[in-house]
């Protein structure tokens, strides 16, 4: 069963993960483990609600790499993903796990967000929405800010290929 919605699985949702996981959360590949244990929803308002369970290695080295695949994403290039665990993931898939887990990030981590979200600023892709720094050092912060970013950019480049920039 596949978390994320490339390829031929199915995507599915973070409650569908959490009824459909049994037994020791060790036992769970490592990003159905980050789901389960990350992700919490509020039933009311499907709000996530912060893990209580620190964030995994392998995920922090990835959305190390999501930084990276993010800052060089050109025009007209595929949307880059990451690999985990021989599966790849798109960096807003990264950065919705990531946004999970109320850890601190490395100040390098945080750094490298706060100068991507300054070039989005004040580069041509720059829309109306306002790309704020991250309000603290969490992944959480981070992990929005860099999926709001990678969310503007896919939509300025189709907004280019259909006005022919």
């Amino acid at each position: 069963m596949r978390i994320c919605g490339l390829g031929s699985g199915t995507r599915q949702t973070s409650r569908q993960v959490l009824r459909s996981s049994k037994g020791d959360s060790a036992d769970l590949p490592l990003m159905r483990r980050a789901h389960c244990c990350g992700a919490v929803f509020s039933r009311k308002r499907n709000l996530r609600m912060p893990s209580a369970y620190p964030i995994p290695q392998e995920l922090k080295v990835a959305f190390d790499h999501a930084l990276s695949a993010f800052d060089n994403w050109s025009y007209g290039a595929p949307a880059p993903v990451v690999t985990i665990d021989r599966d790849a993931y798109t960096i807003e898939t990264i950065s919705d796990f990531v946004m999970n887990f109320r850890d601190s990030a490395p100040k390098a981590t945080y750094d490298h967000v706060v100068e991507l979200a300054k070039a989005f600023r004040s580069g041509r892709q720059a829309s109306t929405d306002e790309f704020a720094d991250p309000k603290d050092y969490t992944y959480q912060e981070i992990g929005q800010c860099l999926f709001k970013l990678c969310s503007a950019r896919r939509d300025y480049f189709r907004q280019a290929v259909h006005s022919g920039i």
